[in-house]
């Protein structure tokens, strides 16, 4: 099965995060996973199950918090249901408060800091309070209360020469995945794509469906579509979404947003998510 990559509908730099919390079933492990840009943070609250991080297996119950890093490839497993509160942090969050996201370690496992988890459970508190005008401003600040202990007391910073054994193929279409991210506002051609990512655009095409589960294009309607949700939930018309997300034809945008989000883009709410 292809290992996806995971993009991630945020809600703008206002809440440049993702939380929410859930029970996971899974009693079998298969070679699957997902991958993405951004850190994630597991804090166990029930069950038990084990989560393998870059194919190492590490058991997990309620009390311990998983940090999973960028670009790690990660899955999990449990028979009796794993409970948990998980915490997607937009890496351009961490660069703006000079928090390094590049060549960076942290165990992936961490048990028995309490503090810690005490403060990752004012995360959760800040996020499900009521909508306010200091709503945002209070979640970003419990955040960062959070990343900043996390990252004094479990951060190492590596070597680039340390990531010299990653998989190769992997690493093209981990540049191919940040440079369609960082223009999607511009023309993007497969040719530039690949260039960009210092491979053939055959090869590109083939390892990019391998590693992603999908085509290079279809990739990238869907991180613009995503791009044009957040705007239009955030107030922009949308043709101004469309536009302002690489489309320069609205039938056309209208047609791809319809595919993926199962609706119009008039019709746009938060709780909508695309389909694979």
């Amino acid at each position: 099965m292809p290992i996806l990559y995971e993009t991630h509908l945020l809600e703008g730099a206002a809440f440049p995060y993702i939380f929410h919390s859930d029970t996971m079933i899974r009693t079998r492990r298969n070679d699957s996973g997902n991958w993405h840009t951004n850190m994630e943070i597991l804090a166990i609250t029930g069950g038990s199950g084990q989560c393998i991080c870059d194919a190492k297996s590490y058991d997990v119950s309620p009390g311990d918090l998983v940090v999973i890093g960028s670009n790690v490839i990660h899955s999990a497993v449990s028979e009796e249901g794993l409970r948990y509160d998980c915490l997607i942090v937009d890496r351009g969050f961490c660069k703006e408060n000079r928090l390094p996201v590049e060549f960076v370690t942290f165990p992936t496992v961490i048990r028995g800091d309490r503090e810690l988890f005490g403060l990752f459970t004012k995360v959760r508190a800040a996020t499900s309070a009521p909508e306010d005008a200091y709503r945002a401003a209070r979640v970003r600040a419990a955040i960062l209360s959070f990343l900043v202990p996390l990252y004094t007391g479990y951060c190492v910073v590596r070597s680039p020469d340390a990531d010299a054994s990653e998989n190769e193929a992997m690493r093209h279409v981990k540049d191919a995945v940040e440079y369609i991210n960082s223009h999607l506002t511009e023309e993007i051609s497969l040719d530039r794509v690949a260039a960009e990512a210092g491979v053939s655009r055959y090869y590109l095409c083939r390892q990019f469906r391998k590693y992603i589960g999908e085509s290079v294009f279809e990739y990238l309607n869907v991180a613009r579509c995503k791009n044009a949700h957040v705007m239009i939930v955030g107030g922009h018309s949308v043709s101004t979404a469309a536009f302002s997300s690489g489309y320069t034809n609205l039938s056309y945008f209208t047609r791809t947003y319809k595919k993926y989000f199962g609706a119009l883009p008039s019709k746009a709410s938060k709780k909508m998510s695309p389909t694979p």
